[in-house]
């Protein structure tokens, strides 16, 4: 097996792997569990990439570089968009936008999980 036949097989678990660890970091950063740096680092690592890597995982882009750029401004831009929602509809807890952040994140990898099936059945019927 060469190097992109072991890379094709892991690559279609490892973002959305990627997005539950990010999800579960965000969480275990509000329950106040480990040390206020921690908790700000990893309640940044999930807002900055968390719900742009479920999302631009979709899309399917070759470069790595530009799923870089591209997943940070679309985290960036989910976060603005919830929070700013929430905050218009009169919403009073950062919990909230936290948690519909998360809910975004995880249906975006299950849909890359389903699309993955899905590609794969395809394959198979077409050989």
């Amino acid at each position: 097996m060469n190097r992109h036949e072991t890379t094709a097989r892991l690559d279609p678990w490892l973002r959305p792997a990627l997005v539950v660890l990010l999800a579960l970091l965000a969480i275990a950063s509000t329950t106040g569990v480990a040390v206020p740096g921690a908790r700000v680092v990893a309640l940044l690592l999930f807002l900055v990439f968390g719900p742009g890597v479920a999302l631009v995982g979709l899309l399917g882009i070759a470069d790595p570089w530009r799923e870089l750029a591209l997943t940070i401004g679309v985290s960036l831009a989910a976060d603005l968009v919830v929070v700013g929602a929430l905050a218009y509809g009169g919403a009073s807890s950062s919990g909230d936008a936290l948690a519909v952040l998360i809910g975004i994140a995880l249906l975006g990898s299950a849909a890359q999980l389903t699309l993955t099936g899905l590609r794969r059945r395809r394959g198979r019927a077409a050989q």
